[in-house]
């Protein structure tokens, strides 16, 4: 079986998804010749405030300038 996690950020459209999901399913089957129902795709959204760069969350509305501090 096989499990093929997407990561995006929150808002992903839902006509997206299904081309995500379809075209990766599509590919696993082609390149691996798997049955299609040993195929699994997730897709996780991540909302601003769960990631960080730097230190700083991305809902951080000063993300861009303090995110490139070393």
């Amino acid at each position: 079986m096989s499990i093929v996690s997407i990561v995006g950020w929150k808002g992903i459209k839902p006509e997206n998804k299904k081309k995500w999901i379809s075209g990766c399913t599509k590919v696993m089957k082609e390149v691996l010749q798997e049955p299609l129902d040993e195929i699994v795709v997730y897709i996780n959204e991540i909302e601003n405030n769960g990631w960080g760069q730097a230190g700083v969350t991305g809902d951080d509305k000063d993300w861009l300038e303090k995110s490139v501090q070393r």
